[in-house]
């Protein structure tokens, strides 16, 4: 198993995931969290070549 981080408790209940309703709480944050940070990344990258 690769080394996880700050992952290992998303990753151990991961077999689980295809027979629920929907991924964990957790997975789901942490990936709205993610989106969030990138599309703030990309759009400050866009705003310091306009300056």
């Amino acid at each position: 198993m690769p080394s996880l981080g700050p992952y290992r408790s998303l990753h151990a209940g991961q077999r689980g995931w295809d027979s629920g309703a929907a991924p964990p709480a957790g997975a789901r944050i942490s990936a709205i969290v993610s989106m969030v940070t990138w599309s703030l990344v990309i759009c400050a990258g866009r705003l310091t070549a306009c300056v």
